[in-house]
C-alpha cells in the first residue's frame, strides 16, 4: 500500500490478487471473493481487455483488489457521481429543476443533464473538489482530453473508496443511494446499461460508464461500479480495450459482455462470497 493511501483516514486491509488462472485445478469453481477478484481480471485479460477490479467490505474494511487498482481509467458517465455528491453537499438541490435532471443524469446516465448541470459543480474540475471532500487523494484527476468529460481519470481503487464514504455522508448519501438503486434498464440515449454488476447480483445501487473518447487509448471503456449486499460491498470494475467497436451511442457491446462476465465471475452465487464464511 503506498503512502498516499496510508494517509486516507479509513483503515482496511488490502489484499492484492496477482494473475491467477480462471479457474482453479481440478474443475472446482472459486466463489470466494479472495480468488474471484483475480479471477475476474484474467478473464478480462485473456479477451485482451485491460482492467481493474476492487471490492471494499465497508463492515470489516477489508479491500479485495485485482489488475492496475491505482491506474487511470476514462471514468465515462460514473463521472457524474461527482457532480450530484457536489450539488446534494452544497445545497443545490433544493431547486427542484436541478434535482429533476440530476435524477435523470444518475439513473437514466442521461448526457444532456450532466451538460446542464455541469456549470453549477465548477466543471470537469468536479473531481478536484470531491477527492478533497473525501479525502481521497487517490481519486483521479480531470480529463486528459481536452472537450470529452468522459476522459476524466479514475482508479478502482478510488471509486471504491468514493463509495464507501458517500455512504456515510448525510448530506448525500439520502439521495445519491436512492438514485442508484433506481437505475434503469435503459439510459437516455437507449443503451442498455443494465450490463456488469446488475446482471450478477439482485438488489444493487450501480453507476455504469461506457464511451470512445473517454478511452485513454483511443479505444472504449466499460465500466460498472457501485453497493451490492445492503450496500455493504462496494464494487469498482473499469475497463478498457482498442479491440472491437463502439456503435452510434459510443458503446462496445462485446466488451460489455465481458463485463458482465467478469461481475458473474466475481460474485457467482450472486452475491460476494467471504472468504471467512468457510
Amino acid at each position: 500500500m503506498s503512502l498516499t493511501r496510508r494517509a486516507v483516514s479509513v483503515a482496511v486491509t488490502c489484499i492484492a490478487v496477482s494473475a491467477v488462472a480462471l479457474r482453479p485445478a481440478g474443475g472446482v469453481t472459486a466463489t470466494t471473493v479472495d480468488q474471484t477478484v483475480g479471477q475476474a481480471v484474467a478473464y478480462a485479460q485473456s479477451t485482451g481487455v485491460a482492467a481493474a477490479v476492487v471490492v471494499y467490505d465497508d463492515q470489516t474494511g477489508r479491500l479485495y483488489t485485482a489488475g492496475d487498482d491505482a491506474s487511470y481509467y476514462g471514468a465515462a458517465s460514473v463521472m457524474k457521481l461527482f457532480v450530484a455528491t457536489k450539488l446534494l453537499a452544497t445545497g443545490q438541490m433544493r431547486d427542484p429543476q436541478i434535482a429533476g435532471e440530476a435524477w435523470s443524469m444518475i439513473t437514466r446516465s442521461d448526457d444532456d443533464a450532466l451538460t446542464a448541470l455541469l456549470p453549477g459543480v465548477g466543471g470537469v474540475d468536479v473531481i478536484n473538489w470531491v477527492k478533497d471532500y473525501y479525502g481521497i487523494p487517490f481519486l483521479g484527476t480531470p480529463p486528459h482530453h481536452p472537450g470529452c468529460w468522459g476522459n476524466t481519470q479514475v482508479t478502482a481503487l478510488g471509486v471504491a473508496y468514493f463509495y464507501q464514504r458517500m455512504k456515510h455522508d448525510l448530506r448525500v448519501a439520502p439521495w445519491l443511494l436512492d438514485a442508484l438503486h433506481h437505475h434503469e434498464t435503459y439510459g437516455a440515449d437507449g443503451t442498455d446499461q443494465s450490463f456488469g454488476i446488475p446482471q450478477a447480483a439482485e438488489d444493487v445501487g450501480v453507476k455504469q460508464g461506457w464511451g470512445h473518447c473517454a478511452s485513454n487509448t483511443d479505444g472504449s471503456v466499460i465500466n460498472s461500479t457501485g453497493l451490492v449486499g445492503s450496500d455493504r460491498f462496494a464494487i469498482a470494475i473499469l475497463t478498457n480495450t482498442n479491440n472491437w467497436t463502439v456503435d452510434g451511442n459510443s458503446f462496445n457491446a462485446t466488451q460489455a459482455a465481458v463485463v458482465t462476465e467478469m461481475a458473474k465471475i466475481l460474485m457467482p452465487s450472486g452475491y460476494v462470497d467471504q472468504p471467512g464464511d468457510h
